[in-house]
């Protein structure tokens, strides 16, 4: 899969997606999120599920082409 495939897959704008390290920041903005989530006591399964997101989102852009 490539970074575009990626983005798509995951609904990322692909002009936030042009190299892996771009990965790290859209990964970044994910934890703020999981931490609002537990802040604000979200589901602990809605938390759980974000987080497997972030984790499944960045296992496909360690294994991409670019």
């Amino acid at each position: 899969m490539n970074l575009q495939q990626i983005a798509k897959k995951y609904g990322i704008n692909d002009s936030f997606l042009n190299a892996k390290d771009d990965a790290l920041m859209v990964a970044a903005t994910s934890l703020v999120d999981i931490q609002t989530m537990i802040t604000t006591n979200q589901p602990r399964e809605q938390i759980k599920n974000r987080i497997q997101y972030v984790i499944d989102f960045m296992s496909d852009v360690k294994n991409s082409s670019i």
